[in-house]
């Protein structure tokens, strides 16, 4: 931490650093606001320690009336919720352990996937004991800490950008292929969020799987470090693959988690989002200590993911084993009256295939920022700042899903889309503007780190909770593969214009943004959500004892 901290210091000023770290200070308090302003407690579904059997239950399963009689006239427990909060036994700090993720729903009015209030009659049974409402709330703490630890890995491309210009030094035979450094784990990527998405919570538990990712992450990322000046570039660019792997593995595992543990629609595109804050928050961290490193020698860089081990042990201490997927479609199946759902639908596959093309097409604007810029150190400048305003944006998605619904994605497109095709037109010799063009490509940065994990959980609501893992999987892989063709877009779409600066090529890709914003807004007009809906969030349900 304290090497983190010196690294700020000589990177930024002491402004910046304030900043970055009212930023952190301000994610905490947003995910405490996600627990202090629900409706209701969220869905946890991993199994409890027996030691609650020795605490006063404030709700005990003897109420289960009057929660009943709750649900039918969809009063608020809010009142209920806190007291029983209140009552809770705060000093016991093995209580405390162990109340991660109780497999347990308080009894509320649940809200259904579009957002409404059911009103069931009835309570339903889960094993596991009866939990007091405080006691969830206590494993809804622990249980999304883990989760924003496996998020803030994901963007582990830019831990060793500053390093490249001394790699293409140690390298020279790599020539502009050095660029592959970074994209290789992009494309290590793709397959191991489809493999990991089948394979996790079927053969391989979940603790289990994320934890050899992180350990994998580990060993490759820092694996470079090692490696002498007789080296390969070819094996630089095989450990960044299985790098990538790494990463590729564990990062759908959040999303999947964020799935699994949060019924509610609005509070999951919140924990989205958040997750998309600590992504970038993460990648922050990451460029800043490479940057540092990289002063030392190139291999150095790349102990930067040494960091992976913090998360490491947040995972092996908090992260309780969850369902299988297969179970909890069967669990509500048996109390919904339905069928056990697995299959992803197709429409599915078509968001993932539209977040693809965004991506592919907005990375060369992002990429190519510093041809565009004065000089190194205000590109350096910009990037940061784009990458604090990706952080500050993932908490502004739970909002405005909750206003704008399936209609978050194409305003999203379309407004990154609008405000790329200002930017570019700012950059053009002979018409550059510094000022609008920073403006612009700041702001328009917002709609790029809202489509991502919009996306995500547009695939939440559309897909039934028995495919949970293995459609999140997809949509990384969908994802990576939008990072890894930014490249080969860029060259093709030079080609096909004759351009010969990569300026030229930007507000043609701004353009195609929009094209793709205006088809979201189709393809969200065609979307029936209630067509989706298999009863995930619908049901009530409730301990006996």
């Amino acid at each position: 931490m304290m090497c983190l901290l010196s690294v700020g210091w000589d990177m930024l000023s002491m402004r910046a650093v304030s900043v970055m770290f009212s930023l952190l200070a301000s994610s905490t308090n947003s995910l405490k606001a996600l627990i202090s302003k629900a409706d209701s407690p969220p869905v946890i579904t991993t199994e409890v320690n027996d030691v609650f059997s020795i605490y006063e239950i404030p709700f005990s399963t003897s109420r289960s009336n009057q929660h009943t009689t709750f649900a039918r006239h969809g009063s608020n427990s809010r009142a209920a919720w806190a007291a029983g909060i209140k009552r809770i036994h705060r000093g016991a700090f093995y209580h405390y352990f162990h109340a991660a993720c109780p497999s347990y729903n308080a009894p509320h009015p649940m809200p259904d996937r579009t957002g409404k209030r059911a009103e069931f009659g009835r309570t339903a049974e889960r094993k596991g004991n009866s939990m007091s409402s405080a006691q969830v709330k206590e494993g809804f703490n622990k249980a999304i800490i883990p989760i924003m630890a496996i998020f803030a890995l994901g963007a582990s491309q830019g831990g060793v950008n500053a390093g490249l210009a001394t790699m293409g030094a140690a390298f020279p035979e790599a020539g502009p292929n050095i660029g592959y450094v970074i994209s290789m784990v992009a494309l290590g990527m793709i397959p191991s969020g489809i493999i990991s998405g089948a394979v996790t919570g079927r053969f391989i538990k979940y603790r289990t799987s994320i934890i050899a990712a992180i350990v994998l992450y580990i060993v490759s990322g820092c694996w470079p470090f090692f490696m002498g000046s007789g080296e390969s570039f070819g094996m630089l660019l095989a450990s960044r693959f299985v790098f990538g792997f790494a990463v590729g593995w564990s990062y759908p595992l959040a999303q999947a988690l964020t799935f699994k543990t949060f019924d509610n629609e609005n509070k999951r595109a919140s924990i989205l989002g958040a997750g998309m804050a600590f992504f970038n928050l993460g990648s922050l961290i990451m460029e800043l200590a490479g940057g540092y490193l990289a002063l030392v020698s190139w291999q150095a860089c790349f102990l930067v993911y040494l960091i992976g081990i913090i998360p490491l042990v947040i995972v092996i201490f908090m992260l309780k084993e969850p369902e299988r997927d297969s179970e909890q479609a069967a669990e509500l199946a048996a109390e919904t009256g339905g069928e056990v759902k697995t299959k992803i639908p197709p429409i599915a596959f078509l968001y993932m295939l539209m977040l693809t093309l965004i991506v592919a097409f907005a990375m060369p604007t992002i990429l190519y920022c510093s041809f565009v810029l004065p000089d190194s150190a205000i590109s350096g400048w910009v990037l940061s700042a784009m990458t604090l305003v990706g952080a500050v944006t993932g908490f502004t998605l739970g909002p405005v899903y909750k206003k704008l619904k399936k209609w978050t994605l194409p305003v999203a497109g379309l407004f990154l889309g609008v405000l790329y095709v200002v930017c570019t037109l700012n950059a053009q010799p002979g018409s550059f503007n510094l000022v609008v063009y920073i403006a612009t490509f700041l702001v328009g940065h917002w709609g790029f780190a809202i489509v991502i994990p919009a996306t995500g959980n547009m695939i939440t609501n559309l897909v039934p909770i028995g495919a949970a893992t293995r459609a999140m999987g997809f949509n990384t892989a969908f994802h990576q593969a939008g990072c890894f063709l930014a490249t080969p877009v860029a060259t093709l779409v030079m080609g096909l214009l004759g351009a010969q600066a990569v300026t030229d090529l930007l507000l043609p890709c701004s353009i195609v943004i929009v094209v793709l914003g205006v088809l979201q807004f189709v393809l969200a007009g065609f979307t029936d959500m209630s067509k989706y809906d298999d009863g995930y969030g619908k049901v009530e349900l409730h301990h006996d004892a």
